[in-house]
């Protein structure tokens, strides 16, 4: 080829209604595949940090928890010596002036039937 000759140029062909559709349509494709993607990596980067909050605030919870526990326990540990027997005699002892029973205490049994009479207004 030399320099001196003409180009041609070959007249474009005119594309028919067809493939004008055909070309319309891959671009919307291309456009829905794209939006389709971007969706998912939005709800998959939106799961993501919403299950990191989820794992950081039951860590706090959890850590929550172990305290309360360790309250709870405190308090029942002081709330046993509170109720215990060799206390609170030493209180009504010492404090009250009582006196310990020089016998066991008399246990009287009731029968359900013969309580029930005795409860009847007359």
């Amino acid at each position: 080829m030399e320099d001196n000759e003409p180009k041609v140029v070959k007249p474009r062909k005119k594309k028919s209604r067809v493939e004008e559709k055909v070309e319309n349509t891959k671009s919307i494709t291309v456009v829905g595949y794209v939006i389709i993607v971007v969706v998912a990596l939005f709800f998959y980067i939106s799961n993501t940090l919403t299950v990191r909050d989820l794992l950081s605030s039951n860590g706090k919870m959890k850590d929550d928890l172990a305290r309360e526990r360790t309250v709870t326990d405190k308090i029942q540990s002081q709330v046993n010596q509170l109720e215990s027997v060799q206390r609170i005699q030493d209180i009504a002892v010492k404090e009250l002036g009582l006196a310990l029973p020089q016998k066991p205490p008399l246990v009287i049994q009731v029968k359900q039937s013969e309580l029930n009479k005795l409860t009847e207004k007359p």
